[in-house]
């Protein structure tokens, strides 16, 4: 007699940030008297890269590859795995566990030489300060070197997009100013931005904010995305940009999900858009004045959007 055992499913997060909700759901059901189907649902914004590991398959052959990473795209189901009864098998089972991991896993490093306009209003004129991690103050080195840049703003500042892209996160809880901490905590007031190559665009609030976009919001470079209108001792914006690296990914192992060091995004030095004559990679402490060119702004527009604004 033929027995099938369906054990309980395990299911891991690890990505950047703090899940307020499982973006991802993984559901088996009966295909018919074959075996079973397995489809993941993304109900979130951004795209999410998976991974499912069989702790047990006997009796079933699957088509999901070990180690395999699925791309699920937002708002969107798809069949993951079929599990094929083995006519033969006296005992069919399977038990298995997921994990995902927010953006595409990418294999190659996405263009350095993109140009990003600088995160204010056109000719406002903002401090800029070069940001690094603790470990870097320390003069420890690290595998991956942290990049980011520190924006100094005043009140009643506007935040501008620093590139288009989806707007998957938005955390505006703080509503007070930060009048003791000297770090940048990637906890409070945040704004994350999917972009089209895959990279995510992280902008992080020392000061409290009032958003102008929502979840879901397709923005466009330039574009305001929030603006300072609470007192606050420090009103300062880090902005960084990351990506999933397929690479450092295929060294995942589930067993060591809950120590592991999530160092599988890789953050890229930004090259922005500094005057007419200069797009660079900001190092040194100085104060500019922001410039919007036209063609930075249409450098990833539609034709359709193009022909909205006129250009």
């Amino acid at each position: 007699m033929k027995h099938i055992i369906l054990l309980n499913m395990l299911v891991y997060f690890l990505g950047n940030g703090i899940a307020q909700m499982q973006p991802i759901k993984m559901t088996s059901s009966l295909n018919g008297n074959t075996g079973y189907t397995l489809d993941a649902e993304n109900f979130s914004y951004a795209n999410y890269t998976l991974r499912v590991n069989f702790i047990t398959l006997q009796g079933y052959n699957s088509t999901l590859q070990d180690k395999t990473f699925t791309n699920i795209a937002p708002h969107g189901k798809m069949q993951v795995a079929r599990l094929t009864r083995e006519s033969n098998a006296t005992l069919h089972s399977f038990n298995y566990n997921y994990t995902y991991f927010i953006g595409t896993a990418l294999r190659r490093m996405p263009d350095t030489n993109f140009v990003y306009l600088l995160p204010s209003t056109p000719g406002n004129i903002i401090r800029v300060n070069k940001a690094g991690t603790i470990s870097e103050r320390l003069g420890i080195k690290e595998e991956n070197p942290f990049y980011s840049t520190g924006f100094n703003f005043h009140s009643g500042d506007t935040i501008c997009a620093v590139r288009s892209g989806i707007v998957i996160e938005l955390l505006d809880q703080n509503k007070e100013g930060d009048k003791q901490n000297q770090v940048y905590n990637i906890n409070r007031n945040k704004i994350r931005i999917e972009q089209k190559d895959g990279t995510i665009a992280t902008y992080s609030f020392l000061s409290p904010i009032q958003s102008l976009i929502e979840l879901g919001d397709r923005v466009s470079a330039g574009q305001p995305l929030a603006f300072l209108n609470k007192e606050s001792d420090k009103y300062h914006v880090l902005v960084s940009v990351d990506y999933l690296d397929e690479k450092k990914l295929s060294a995942y192992y589930f067993k060591n999900d809950l120590d592991a060091k999530r160092d599988y995004y890789i953050t890229l030095p930004v090259k922005f858009h500094i005057d007419q004559n200069t797009n660079a990679v900001i190092n040194k402490i100085d104060a500019y004045t922001v410039e919007h060119p036209v063609n930075i702004i249409a450098e990833e527009m539609s034709k359709k959007d193009k022909k909205k604004l006129g250009l």
